[in-house]
């Protein structure tokens, strides 16, 4: 079963979450993207109130499943993080049921070789888990995703820490209690396929590898469109909501709208 939201009226969107969190992650934009178009957000599986698959499964295979069945037609897509590297992977496989794409800071182009920054943040949070210091594995992936590097003031709001230190929190304990089982192999990365409208947005404090993968995104898809969000990290739709929904609105109006086809 997956769990979700809806509101507003007109065409299609569907809101995809990053692994640190679930689709509460996406309240700042359902309100005033719905003034325009219908929204649906979702708990992947495996996250929020989504149950967890019993077997291998295919998240492409699993947001195309749920477009036929409760949306019935092509949805514009949404994607933060780990959601956006899903609805990269969905347009690949079931273009059919995708239309436009919003692609923030997606992971999915990244640099086969991690930077130093990112990979201490992979293997100290891991590092400090075994040890059982939960806490402080939750802290260094807020420090690394939710801060960002470099940032001047060294941390981000306290209601954006403390959405993703609640929410990430509850994952690792899921996730370690019952592990998902494998992902099915996605398909191959071949951007030059995609022939949807995609707007990628990334953060200034973001990890290199992010930006990184934009910079390559916006140089191999056919139809890319490019926005960076100042004074952000790792989640601009939640540290900096309007302005996020004035370029997602810009965007979906310009390819999504009433007049698109």
């Amino acid at each position: 079963m997956i769990a979700f939201d809806t509101m507003g009226t007109g065409k299609p969107v569907l809101f995809l979450h990053s692994g640190l969190a679930d689709r509460h992650m996406w309240q700042p934009q359902l309100s005033a993207i719905g003034e325009r178009f219908t929204c649906y957000a979702i708990d992947l599986p495996g996250y929020g109130a989504s149950s967890s698959p019993a077997e291998p499964f295919s998240y492409p295979a699993e947001i195309a499943s749920f477009i036929e069945e409760h949306i019935g037609e092509r949805a514009a897509l949404v994607g933060s993080s780990y959601g956006a590297t899903q609805a990269f992977f969905t347009a690949l496989e079931a273009p059919h049921w995708v239309g436009p794409l919003v692609l923030a800071n997606a992971t999915v182009m990244r640099p086969e070789t991690a930077s130093p920054e990112l990979e201490a943040v992979w293997t100290e949070a891991d590092a400090a888990w075994e040890r059982g210091e939960r806490e402080r594995a939750n802290e260094i992936e807020i420090e690394g995703w939710v801060d960002g590097k470099d940032r001047r003031e060294g941390q981000a709001a306290a209601h954006v820490r403390d959405y993703f230190t609640a929410v990430n929190r509850s994952i690792w304990e899921r996730h370690s209690a019952n592990p998902l089982p494998d992902e099915l192999s996605p398909p191959d990365i071949e951007p030059e396929r995609i022939s949807q409208p995609v707007l990628l947005i990334d953060g200034s404090y973001d990890f290199p590898d992010v930006l990184q993968s934009n910079r390559t995104l916006l140089e191999r898809l056919p139809n890319a469109n490019y926005v960076s969000i100042a004074d952000t990290a790792h989640f601009p739709s939640f540290e900096q909501p309007e302005l996020f929904n004035r370029s997602v609105l810009e965007f979906l109006d310009r390819t999504w709208g009433a007049s698109a086809t």
